[in-house]
């Protein structure tokens, strides 16, 4: 714990973006800091110029977790340097999981890991256990495939294999798609590029009964009700797959 006390002044981003010259100019009263500031370089160069807004590379050596993290991740460092000065004005909110489309979720149960499970199947679909089904969940993975036929997930919302609610990948229609009925009821579906042999990693978000499965640049938005508690399988039918760093993190 520090002893810095901190005292919030909430303003509007409407507000903020009308009145940021006056909230600048103040000089009997400005802020030490600004969170979500959303300036961009040249307005970040004008107040520095000004000596509004003080460099905060100036004083790494205060904050050598800071400055450990710049010297090991020239990437990042990279993407907050101002392109005029070459100067650091900003702390970086750094997230590599995935998970800004929804941050709530953020807890990771390590009994909800799956390092690597093979799934083949021929004709008849193969169903196999993974995880549970909750009223906000988040599952995140990769697969590779050697065949021609459909795989992804499956929902269980009655009991019956045959009713599963599919999130389908289809390698030879290059579809992304939601299907009830092992694939003969097509409720939806999107565009996909897929190639045999090539890893992919995919995130599936789920919020009440409002899923979207994300893979490279496609994406599918599906509604699934009546699955919270009750189990997610993957499935395949004529094709090998397989799943690596399977997670699921819920609230």
């Amino acid at each position: 714990m520090s002893t810095v006390r901190v005292e919030w002044e909430n303003v509007s981003e409407s507000v903020y973006s009308q009145q940021k010259n006056l909230i600048f100019g103040n000089k009997e009263n400005r802020p030490d800091a600004i969170y979500h500031a959303g300036m961009g370089a040249s307005e970040i160069i004008k107040y520095a110029k000004r000596k509004v807004l003080v460099p905060i590379s100036d004083y790494l050596d205060y904050m050598p977790n800071f400055k450990k993290l710049l010297e090991e991740r020239p990437d990042i460092k990279a993407q907050l340097l101002n392109v005029e000065d070459g100067k650091i004005y900003s702390l970086p909110r750094i997230e590599e999981m995935g998970l800004l489309q929804n941050p709530n979720l953020l807890f990771l149960n390590v009994a909800w890991t799956k390092e690597a499970i093979t799934v083949q199947a021929g004709a008849r679909f193969n169903y196999t256990d993974v995880f549970t089904a909750f009223e906000s969940f988040l599952l995140k993975g990769k697969f590779t495939y050697t065949g021609k036929g459909c795989f992804g997930l499956a929902f269980d919302y009655n009991g019956q294999a045959g009713k599963y609610k599919l999130i389908t990948l289809d390698p030879t229609a290059q579809k992304l798609q939601l299907q009830f009925n092992e694939g003969s009821t097509l409720i939806t579906e999107a565009g996909v590029q897929l190639e045999a042999g090539k890893e992919y990693a995919f995130t599936y978000i789920q919020e009440g009964s409002v899923g979207i499965f994300y893979l490279d640049d496609a994406s599918l938005t599906v509604r699934l009700y009546g699955v919270s508690g009750k189990p997610i399988r993957l499935y395949v039918e004529n094709n090998v797959v397989n799943f690596t760093d399977l997670r699921e993190y819920t609230k």
